[in-house]
């Protein structure tokens, strides 16, 4: 019994020294790092293209378009919440749950393959940090998702997400993605149409319907089924939406579009 409860006492302490290095370690290494609130709605770009002999032949520049929260239906915020952070309401930042579980998967296939960014880390991430995938940008990512869910309530934090994320198409933001897509405005999206978008998210290149119009119904029919999984819509809902054709708005296309469309996304990957 003495021997069990030296043993229990050594690891116990040992586990608290483990413990006290790693929050000293943290708070070293995210010293110095702390929110900024503009850049969570600094939506400000500008792309310019010129031609080899130096004339300017595209630009786009501006401030994003950026809904309010109000006119963002809840289904088109539940098709979000329902694919990238279910648990989205109920935690404070950080999903300890879904984290657990990819540390797990991650340590069995010896990588970094499987996340657990909620969408307030998403927003940190987008925003803040840069896409390395390093223990300290992690923890650097940790501290400031915990700043912004202390100054910024959950439909704050979902409306700047939904106005920062990449949709592809040169859409940053949901109202820009359903312009550009459906040539629509946020609240006339339908059903199926926020289903896709949210689908999109997780890979623009390779779910965008103006790329593949056949993975993009598989992922959009993943988001409906989520949805109504969690009890967000119901049977009749998903399956009419499911059936729904995804029909794209139709824009003109100059001789250089092609090209253009190619130098914005070589651009991207550069930067």
């Amino acid at each position: 019994m003495k021997k069990l409860l030296k043993f229990f006492l050594i690891f116990t302490s040992a586990l608290g020294v483990l413990l006290l290095s790693i929050v000293i370690c943290a708070v070293c290494v995210t010293a110095g790092y702390s929110l900024d609130a503009a850049k969570l709605i600094d939506t400000e770009y500008t792309a310019e293209f010129y031609d080899k002999n130096g004339r300017e032949i595209s630009a786009f520049s501006g401030e994003n378009l950026v809904s309010e929260k109000e006119d963002i239906p809840s289904y088109v915020k539940n098709a979000f919440v329902a694919v990238e952070d279910k648990r989205f309401y109920s935690h404070k930042g950080v999903d300890l749950k879904a984290l657990a579980r990819a540390a797990f998967n991650n340590i069995k296939s010896f990588s970094f393959k499987e996340g657990a960014s909620t969408i307030s880390q998403q927003l940190i991430k987008n925003t803040h940090l840069t896409n390395e995938k390093t223990i300290r940008r992690k923890l650097i990512e940790f501290k400031l998702t915990r700043q912004l869910e202390k100054m910024f309530t959950k439909e704050e934090i979902l409306e700047m997400y939904l106005n920062t994320i990449y949709f592809g198409k040169n859409s940053y933001g949901i109202t820009a993605a359903a312009k550009n897509y459906f040539n629509k405005n946020v609240g006339e999206l339908t059903l199926g149409e926020a289903a896709a978008l949210a689908g999109v998210v997780k890979a623009p290149s390779a779910y965008s319907p103006a790329n593949d119009i056949g993975k993009c119904k598989e992922r959009r029919n993943l988001v409906l089924k989520l949805m109504k999984e969690q009890n967000m819509i119901s049977e009749s809902e998903r399956a009419k939406a499911a059936a729904e054709e995804i029909v794209l708005a139709q824009g003109e296309k100059s001789a250089g579009f092609f090209y253009l469309q190619r130098a914005k996304a070589k651009l991207k990957n550069i930067l």
